[in-house]
């Protein structure tokens, strides 16, 4: 307020002042003369005028301005106020919408919230509904399983019976009869010790504590298969006796229906067999190659010996075979023409047939046994060093039964007498020659293996035959008769030395529609023959004859397949091959052009 008068005082007092200049001015101008008082005071009072007038001019203006300000204010004081209640609006709306998004998602928590007692009784009726599915399947798998008597399972087992000479050499076994290889069985006083620990060591290190199945290694193996991608083999040396015993002919398919039959077997044969006369069993049917199931007859095969007498080094021989006893074979039989080299070391013994080859491929697997005999025990430092520095080759000897080759056509009239005298004793003929190739007998013969020996050699000597002389051959060296018609086809001109066949320009005609048409009466012969009551054509290559050493071989023909459905007979009695047999065997019937003939 101070302020306000302050300003008001010194507007007065200005005033004044300008009013004292007018009036010296005033007085200067008219040296105090009375006329001009009147003059005066009415200009006095226009420029008061004047002054009010500007005043009021200047207070309308200020008013103006300040009304113009005042209203600038109260709309902007109003926007603000809408803004104000706009915001709080939004807010709200905001603050009303985040509650209801917390109540949703309070809602949604509570919605999707675990509750953990719920959760454990689902799992726990998922178990038990899968435990009584898998039940159902594992109960109705064994009902269906064939009923088995563990006591008696030799009568399972067929036995190769043998023939002996007259000086008691073992000269063949009788096997043809059977699915499976020789197979003599043994019991378990006859086993050395040193053979049962090679398998235990190497096949089921637990075999003596458990009850059927080794559970850490199964668990092993599932973390083997997750770690390596590869699954070890888990089964016990019982499993492997059920598996060979009584699935023989699914053991090699990977089912759950096979493994549950195998776990069933494998149950009761834990509980009616003692540990001897499981390993006793599965001794007698494992499969070790050569033609030779059970341990005996494995013995006699590699070893020439019965198994009571084999050493610690071909004890862990056998044992390293089951894992795959073809390939791990310690001797294989090789054609002499598949032999790349006849003075090789490792030809052990050579016949007229075959050559028996020593295989070491299993020597690691074999090292690997001997070295688990040491580690748990069975065999001794110095006997571990001994059996590694020994030379299994040295060790063995292919029995004469499995080299005997010249017996066979023996051994078929051997079966036939000897069938003959058990029909004559009330058994049929079946069940007569089940027992002689199954039933491990041992038949004596009054074949003199040495004379025989003789004799064939003798036959197989070409020089103990003339040649064939004063043949008439053509121009060709087809063999002619008399009349000159050709009796037997020069085998080197008649087929090409890749042993393709290739007709003349005179055997055949090429046909419009692509077919081929074969010539009767030229170098293949065409016949008709009847099939299930329907009359087809066969195309035969006629017989022919070669010379090899001086030596005269005469071959007969053989038919060219050809399926039905590519070939006919025109009626001249020639035969019409299908275009589409060039099409779809193109390989073995094919149609070249050259340009001295066509072929």
């Amino acid at each position: 307020m101070s302020d306000e008068n302050n300003k008001k005082n010194e507007t007065n007092e200005d005033k004044l002042r300008k009013i004292d200049e007018f009036f010296n001015q005033f007085e200067e101008k008219t040296n105090n003369d009375p006329t001009n008082v009147e003059d005066f005071l009415l200009r006095f009072n226009e420029m008061e005028k004047q002054q009010q007038t500007e005043k009021e001019e200047i207070e309308a203006r200020r008013k103006t301005r300040m009304d113009r300000l005042n209203e600038k204010k109260n709309n902007k004081q109003k926007r603000e106020f809408l803004f104000n209640r706009k915001a709080s609006t939004i807010l709200n709306n905001e603050e009303n919408n985040m509650e209801k998004n917390t109540a949703n998602t309070a809602n949604k928590k509570k919605k999707h919230k675990l509750n953990l007692k719920k959760f454990i009784l689902f799992l726990f009726g998922l178990c038990l509904l899968g435990g009584v599915v898998l039940g159902g399947l594992v109960l109705s798998i064994i009902i269906d399983a064939p009923k088995i008597n563990p006591n008696n399972i030799y009568s399972l087992l067929s036995e190769s019976s043998t023939l002996y000479d007259d000086q008691e050499n073992v000269i063949d076994n009788l096997t043809s009869f059977s699915s499976e290889g020789t197979r003599t069985n043994v019991e378990y006083s006859e086993l050395p010790q040193n053979l049962v620990d090679a398998f235990i060591s190497i096949e089921d290190k637990t075999f003596l504590d458990h009850h059927g199945f080794n559970f850490v290694r199964i668990l092993g193996a599932i973390r083997d298969s997750f770690t390596s991608g590869k699954i070890s083999g888990t089964s016990t040396i019982t499993q492997q006796l059920a598996r060979n015993l009584y699935l023989t002919e699914t053991r090699t398919e990977r089912t759950l229906t096979r493994k549950i039959k195998e776990a069933y077997y494998t149950v009761l044969l834990e509980k009616h067999l003692t540990k001897e006369e499981i390993i006793e069993a599965y001794l007698n049917t494992i499969y070790l190659g050569y033609n030779s199931y059970g341990v005996q007859a494995a013995s006699q095969a590699y070893f020439s010996k019965d198994v009571e007498d084999l050493d610690i080094l071909e004890c862990a021989a056998l044992a390293s075979l089951p894992q795959a006893p073809d390939s791990y074979a310690i001797i294989k039989k090789i054609y002499p023409e598949n032999i790349t080299d006849p003075n090789s070391d490792n030809i052990l013994l050579k016949s007229n047939v075959f050559y028996y080859v020593y295989n070491d491929i299993s020597a690691s697997r074999r090292e690997t046994c001997l070295k688990l005999m040491n580690e748990q025990g069975f065999i001794s430092d110095s006997e571990l060093s001994d059996a590694l520095a020994d030379n299994l080759k040295d060790h063995l000897k292919p029995s004469s039964g499995s080299t005997s080759e010249f017996s066979s056509y023996f051994a078929d009239y051997v079966v036939e007498q000897v069938t003959a005298a058990l029909v004559e004793e009330g058994m049929s003929e079946e069940a007569a020659k089940r027992m002689i190739y199954t039933g491990g007998l041992k038949i004596q013969t009054t074949l003199n293996s040495q004379m025989q020996k003789i004799a064939e050699n003798e036959f197989s000597n070409n020089k103990n035959f003339p040649n064939v002389a004063n043949l008439k051959k053509d121009k060709s060296g087809n063999i002619i008769s008399d009349s000159g018609s050709i009796m037997l086809y020069n085998y080197n001109t008649y087929f090409q030395s890749n042993g393709d066949f290739t007709l003349n320009s005179d055997e055949y005609k090429k046909n419009s529609d692509g077919s081929l048409t074969i010539y009767k009466g030229k170098r293949l012969k065409i016949y008709n023959v009847e099939v299930r009551e329907q009359i087809d054509c066969n195309l035969e290559f006629k017989d022919t004859y070669t010379i090899e050493d001086g030596i005269f071989y005469s071959i007969g023909g053989s038919i060219v397949a050809i399926p039905t459905e590519y070939k006919t007979r025109d009626a001249d009695g020639n035969l019409v091959i299908s275009e589409k047999l060039f099409k779809d065997m193109p390989k073995i019937f094919k149609v070249t052009i050259t340009p001295s003939s066509k072929k």
